[in-house]
């Protein structure tokens, strides 16, 4: 039967053939149909696998139609070949939005593995780059990425070019950052990758591009951490992205009039890969090491054209926080502040489906545990003879932050828009310390090899020789528990009339603290005056601010020549505080040995009976303001293609304040009214034809000044002895204070340089500083308030960032500047139980520079190297100043690379030094090495292995020297240790 089946497949004369014969063909045939079936099948799968792409030109932004794609194996033999075409967008109007039109391209049957993509583009330059196919997700698809083409304006016989993805692009007054040109970590965040971006740097958890403070950093367009910058960079995978973009983009305010209302908001756009867009993917980071130092970190994400969902969990003991500043190792900060714990959920929803409608919530919950110890040199200098200090703290604390935001934003009508805003925050604190102070007259290193603090609190206080150098000692234990709850909510709308606009913003902020502390206080010092104390304190506080500001804009010239506008405004602003602090003398209704550190009476009269009248206060302080003023702005044409811009602030402020202060059975009212007048006023050239908003090269000189009250609490005519060490009088004559400001900036933009210049001067009239007098008999410092003039300082810095080569492998980056600062020295000894009028001067003059190098020869190799030096001179016009000289040198090296079997690697050197201490022991090296490598066990798991401070050097030591003295403190840090973890990825498609 089965011949019969096959033999209707042969040709009639086939069936002549010889029985033996006729089963060998058939047999033939039959393997033949079941592989042609086999290869279809496997075909069929392989057609699910697919590598993707697009092709840009680097100039335009757009995509490259038509260009040749092959895919080449390792000895150069086309396996596959393509073309990308154009791939139309529309914007939410059904506009058609050319410029954002990528070509596409799209490649089935290639099994995973090692290759060379080569493109091909009518007028480009060819490109080869090297690519490992590796299909992830369920749709089994290898994303290479965008690939930018050069254009080939020279034409070379035999010529072979081989091209290299340009990391940034400019584009006009936009930059593109190609970040799949540089190598990450799989456990980096996307601070890590920020700070590799050329001309990039993230200080204070804020990012600055070309040195300009980046607004807002988006995704795909939309602000989808709630304007929270810091948990963006520390939030979101640097794996997940795949091009970042730096533009001005217009504000509210441009918007709804359709005119320029210089509200611009300089942004940072992050747009992910394709397979982490409209999916949900995570991370699960868990680590363990020696030290039983342990990290876990767990991320859950979505993003999508409408919404975001983020979801971040962590818990480690490696001194690391996740609020506030630079990201430092893994995307969080480090503090360097002892033995840090944490446990911290974060959870945030936006909703953002266009420009006319957001929705977000956030919320989150930290604690923090920290068991710490700091002992701190110090040097008072002194005419004749300088004071010398030496403490140490051990400390146990809690922290637990709780936290709720929700924002909305509306725009029911296209020339409204709402904004609200409502944030709860509630802080408990609880600590426990205990410490030790000492103030001599001599240096306590010069009698004890060993620690000074031991030696002299080993010693009884009725040893006489104890008190021939020695001024005071302290020892202090004290327990604090602390509550505060704060609510803010604010209100704003904008609506255009015309081509004008009417602003109006509405703030509240309410909150409460309630404290108490216990304290025991013990003090020995110079003629056998000791204090003994066992203190309580029951504070608490209530503070209210209600603002509200009404602004009216108007363009009062638009032309080809002109552009002008002016906002008038009216601010108000009320403030109330309450403060209730008593403090209650345990001491005085106890044997103090006899009782914990937290005991208190059972009765109340009890309590009462020791209330410290003298040293309990309350206060309530009433604040009014009231601003009118008017903003102006002009942009004038000059030398026909040359712009300057005016901006002019006249503000009139009339402001009053009131405060009730009761303390020692006394009540005291102060009043302070001011009209003050703060201008302000910017110039601004442009160095380039037809830039009026000058972006690329410019000049500004700006003018500000500033009027300040002095804190209320000052002007009270009354002694505080609360701390016998330290006896604070105010003055009731004090002044008003005003500042000064003189700005020069300079900024020159191309596409390969970037050089900024700013230098400013500061000059303050009627400062308010403390003049401190140390009373050599008893030991004690009595601190005044007082007005002083001739206090001033300048600054100028310049920065550099030049690309040595064409293709950006090698960049160079540069920054000098230097400051001088005059200010009074307030510091001086009492010989005649009256306090000194005297003042003399400190100069401080700081010049420094820092020189930078970056090496990018591959997208899996690049090493950066920096150097810095510091130069501190400080001299006074006092007879017995001492001028320092202290020099700071820092080297640093930092490396990424990818090695054999594809580990990868980073690794940070730092070393630095101090030099120039007449205390030698802050005369010191410290090499820092860090070092952390991944290693891609799947495509979803990786191996990690993190080595913290490699030579065993770092100690937690820093030291700071300026007019008044110098200190050294040291802080129980993390110690040396190797973390070993897991990384598991995963990205699910949604069904």
């Amino acid at each position: 039967m089965k011949l019969n089946f096959m033999a209707s497949f042969l040709p009639k004369d086939t069936k002549r053939i010889r029985p033996c014969c006729y089963n060998r063909v058939a047999a033939f045939l039959r393997g033949l149909l079941f592989l042609f079936f086999s290869v279809d099948t496997i075909a069929s799968y392989a057609q699910n696998e697919k590598i993707v792409g697009s092709v840009y030109d680097p100039v335009r932004e757009i995509g490259v139609d038509d260009a040749e794609i092959q895919i080449l194996n390792t000895d150069s033999v086309v396996v596959v070949s393509g073309s990308s075409s154009i791939q139309r967008v529309w914007d939410e109007n059904g506009v058609h939005e050319f410029k954002k039109e990528p070509a596409v391209f799209s490649i089935s049957g290639v099994p995973e593995g090692e290759y060379i993509l080569k493109i091909v583009g009518k007028e480009y330059q060819t490109l080869f780059q090297p690519i490992t196919v590796k299909y992830v997700g369920r749709d089994k698809i290898c994303d290479v990425g965008e690939f930018w083409l050069d254009r080939d304006n020279v034409q070379l016989p035999v010529a072979v070019v081989h091209g290299t993805r340009l990391l940034v692009v400019n584009k006009g007054d936009t930059l593109v950052y190609n970040v799949s040109a540089l190598q990450t970590m799989d456990g980096d965040m996307l601070g890590e990758l920020v700070k590799k971006l050329p001309d990039t740097e993230i200080r204070d958890g804020k990012i600055y591009v070309r040195g300009k403070f980046v607004e807002k950093l988006l995704i795909g367009g939309k602000d989808f951490f709630n304007g929270d910058i810091a948990q963006a960079l520390r939030g979101l995978p640097a794996y997940t992205v795949n091009k970042i973009k730096i533009y001005d983009r217009a504000g509210d305010a441009t918007e709804l009039t359709g005119k320029d209302m210089g509200d611009q908001q300089y942004v940072m756009d992050v747009f992910l890969k394709k397979q982490y867009n409209g999916r949900w993917n995570g991370m699960l980071d868990a680590k363990a090491g020696t030290h039983k130092r342990f990290d876990l970190l767990g991320r859950i994400l979505r993003f999508d054209d409408r919404q975001a969902v983020v979801l971040i969990g962590e818990s480690n003991n490696l001194d690391e926080v996740t609020e506030g500043s630079d990201p430092k190792w893994t995307g969080r900060y480090f503090s360097n502040s002892g033995n840090n714990f944490i446990q911290s959920l974060y959870s945030g929803y936006k909703f953002e489906p266009n420009r006319d409608l957001s929705l977000g919530i956030v919320g989150f919950v930290r604690r923090y545990h920290n068991y710490g110890y700091t002992y701190s040199a110090s040097e008072a200098f002194l005419d004749g003879s300088n004071l010398f200090g030496r403490s140490d703290n051990n400390v146990s604390s809690a922290r637990t932050n709780l936290s709720l935001n929700m924002n909305m934003r509306y725009r029911p009508f296209k020339r409204l828009l709402l904004n609200a805003q409502y944030n709860l925050d509630y802080l408990r604190q609880h600590a426990k310390s205990f410490s030790r102070e000492l103030n001599t007259l001599d240096n306590p290193d010069f009698y004890y090899a060993k620690s000074p603090l031991d030696s002299v609190f080993a010693i009884s206080p009725a040893n006489s020789a104890l008190w021939g150098w020695i001024q005071s000692r302290i020892r202090q234990e004290d327990f604090a528990l602390s509550n505060r709850i704060k609510h803010i909510a604010a209100f704003s709308a904008k609506q255009a009339i015309g081509s004008n606009l009417l602003n109006v913003d509405l703030n509240i902020q309410l909150s409460r603290m309630q404290q108490e502390r216990f304290n025991l206080y013990d003090l020995d010092r110079l003629n056998d005056l000791s204090e003994h104390r066992h203190q309580f304190y029951d504070d608490a506080s209530h503070d209210a601010n209600v603002s509200a500001t009404a602004d009216y804009t108007f363009v009062y010239v638009d032309k080809e020549s002109a552009y002008g506008r002016i906002t008038p405004y009216y601010l108000y602003s009320y403030t109330y505080s309450h403060t209730d602090n008593p403090l209650y003398r345990l001491d005085w209704i106890e044997d103090r040995e006899s009782y914990p550190l937290s005991w208190l009476p059972s009765e109340t009269q009890v309590l009462m009976s020791c209330l410290d009248v003298s040293n309990s206060f309350d206060s309530k302080q009433h604040s009014h303001k009231h601003e009118v003023g008017l903003r102006f702005m002009q942009d004038i044409r000059f030398m026909g293609s040359k712009w300057v811009r005016l901006n002019v602030s006249i503000p009139v402020e009339h402001r009053n304040a009131h405060m009730n202060y009761v303390r020692g059975g006394s009540q005291f009212d102060v009043k302070r009214t001011a009209l003050f007048f703060n201008p302000n006023v910017t110039l601004r050239f442009s160095l380039d034809s037809n830039d009026r908003e000058a972006r690329k090269r410019n000049v500004q000189i700006a003018y500000i000044m500033r009027n300040s009250f002095p804190d209320l609490l000052y002007l009270i005519g009354i002694t505080d002895a609360s701390n016998p060490l330290n006896i604070l009088t105010g003055n009731p004559n004090l002044r008003n204070t005003t500042h000064h400001q003189l700005r020069l900036t300079a900024k020159l933009l191309s596409d390969k340089v970037t050089w900024n210049v700013y230098g400013s001067f500061n000059g303050i009239r009627d400062a308010i500083a403390f003049q401190q007098v140390y009373t050599r008999s008893t030991g004690v410092l009595h601190r005044t308030p007082v007005n002083i003039n001739g206090n001033w300082n300048a600054d100028i810095n310049s920065s550099l960032y030049l690309p040595v080569t064409n293709s950006q492998t090698i960049q160079f980056h540069k920054s000098i500047g230097c400051s001088y600062q005059r200010s009074v020295d307030l510091n001086d000894w009492d010989t005649t139980a009256q306090i000194s009028t005297e003042k003399n001067d400190v100069k401080t003059f700081t010049p420094r520079i820092t020189i930078g190098i970056g090496c990018r020869p591959s997208s899996k190799f690049y090493i950066d190297f920096s150097a810095t030096g510091i130069w501190q001179h400080i001299s006074g016009s006092s007879p017995g100043f001492t001028t320092q000289n202290v020099y700071t040198t820092h080297y640093s090296v930092s490396a990424s690379a990818t090695l054999p079997w594809d580990v990868k690697l980073k690794t940070e050197f730092d070393l630095s030094s101090r030099y120039g201490y007449s205390d030698r022991s802050m005369n010191k090296t410290i090499c820092m090495w860090n070092m952390n490598i991944e290693k891609e066990l799947n495509s979803s798991i990786t191996f990690s292995l993190k080595a913290y401070d490699i030579l065993q050097q770092y100690r937690g030591i820093t030291s700071e020297i300026n007019a008044q003295g110098r200190t050294e403190t040291y802080r129980e840090s993390l110690p040396s240790h190797y973390l070993f973890g897991l990384i598991w990825r995963f990205n699910k498609k949604h069904k």
